[in-house]
């Protein structure tokens, strides 16, 4: 299981550090803003206006420290400080919980069954996210790829990788929600 912690690591660096190749000149919040609110399957329409939940979700936005990434990623980050905040939360938002299962929660559970969950004498078996949970992976999100892209242009940037638009798009809903819900997550 010591090859998960370098494995996580890596992939949540390159989530955390995404935050710092997205230019200035890109307006998170209102990328953000609108990412979370346009399209018939948008943040929105699950997590609702308030951030509390809707009858298809019960996640609520407003206590970060109840989110099943933020409980997993201060899980890690008592195995290894290094951990950046906000990483698991980015990588759900941009993977959305079906792809984010498939590529990490096997091994995921497995060290948190044999690490973290003995050493933090937690009862409870790590669950996968749940798979409605689609982050920006709606069907809005070719208008939103297209958006950023021209949001580049018009700011007289180059234009952007598929992996940059990926995480400027994850970092933005991350920065919407703490800002208007969470107010204490990065």
């Amino acid at each position: 299981m010591k090859f998960f912690v370098p494995l996580v690591l890596f992939s949540l660096a390159q989530s955390a550090s995404a935050s710092d190749a997205i230019p200035q000149e890109i307006d998170l919040y209102k990328l953000g803003q609108r990412i979370y609110g346009q399209g018939t399957d948008s943040c929105l329409s699950c997590h609702g206006i308030d951030g509390a939940g809707t009858d298809k979700s019960d996640v609520d936005l407003r206590d970060p420290s109840s989110w099943k990434s933020v409980i997993y990623e201060n899980a890690l980050r008592s195995e290894d400080s290094e951990v950046p905040a906000g990483s698991v939360t980015k990588a759900i938002i941009a993977l959305g919980a079906k792809d984010w299962n498939e590529e990490n929660f096997t091994i995921f559970r497995e060290h948190w069954d044999d690490t973290i969950r003995k050493r933090a004498g937690i009862t409870e078996p790590a669950q996968p996210f749940d798979e409605e949970m689609v982050g920006i992976n709606g069907p809005a999100r070719q208008a939103h790829e297209k958006f950023i892209i021209r949001s580049y242009r018009k700011a007289g940037l180059p234009r952007p990788t598929a992996k940059q638009i990926e995480d400027t798009m994850a970092v933005a809903v991350l920065t919407y929600v703490n800002k208007v819900f969470a107010k204490n997550i990065d």
